[in-house]
């Protein structure tokens, strides 16, 4: 897990992030939306939950989607789903969603599939196009998901990834960090980010990209669960 650093306050703990949050108070007809987290005047927290699911089946969507509403933003990897998939089951919900389409194998099947899915109410949105065009003219598609959120006084590029199994930093999988490295150059924003590395925190930790991304790593509190 990666957490922003730079002059704006911040406090990560668990799955909470300790925020105030803009989010709308009416819909595109002009009626309000119920306020759930109480005045703007108060202080809240941006929770949210990030997974692992190995594949979003029934039983995935069932538990994403019955999670307690205090939880603002899901991210997820290994939906191995399209894209047109994901959105009818995240957006009749009320989320809107950023994904990054599975990679089709030579072998059969797919890789990856990363999704950032965060209630409406919350302001969001893309990243712009001709940012993505440019960055996949470096680098190639990007093999991850992010969406910027907008709080009080500054907007926040949030990003969930998923590296190659069994091949530490590789050519493909530094070319993913070098993906997330130019994306946050390019948009100037602190990042938080979290994902299935399949490398251990002290390997992230000793190969030097938290400095190239200026972040501060978050230990888990568990062990590694890697077996390659």
């Amino acid at each position: 897990i990666l957490s922003m650093e730079g002059k704006y306050k911040h406090i990560v703990k668990g799955v909470t992030f300790d925020i105030i949050p803009k989010y709308r108070t009416s819909d595109a007809s002009g009626n309000r939306i119920q306020d759930n987290l109480g005045s703007l005047a108060e202080n809240k927290l941006f929770d949210w939950f990030f997974s692992n699911i190995t594949s979003l089946s029934t039983h995935a969507q069932e538990y994403l989607l019955s999670l307690p509403h205090e939880i603002a933003l899901i991210a997820t990897v290994e939906n191995h789903k399209d894209i047109e998939f994901v959105e009818s089951k995240f957006k009749p919900c009320g989320f809107n969603t950023s994904y990054s389409s599975p990679l089709p194998l030579s072998t059969g099947g797919n890789h990856g599939g990363e999704l950032i899915a965060i209630k409406s109410r919350y302001q969001s949105k893309c990243i712009p196009k001709h940012i993505i065009e440019h960055i996949t003219k470096e680098y190639g598609d990007l093999r991850f998901a992010a969406r910027i959120v907008e709080f009080h006084n500054v907007d926040v590029l949030f990003i969930t990834v998923y590296l190659w199994c069994n091949e530490g930093f590789s050519v493909r999988n530094n070319m993913i960090l070098y993906q997330i490295l130019m994306l946050k150059l390019l948009l100037r924003l602190p990042l938080v980010g979290f994902g299935d590395f399949n490398i251990t925190y002290f390997e992230f930790k000793n190969s030097g990209w938290a400095e190239r991304l200026k972040v501060s790593l978050i230990h888990p509190g568990l062990d590694s669960t890697m077996s390659g």
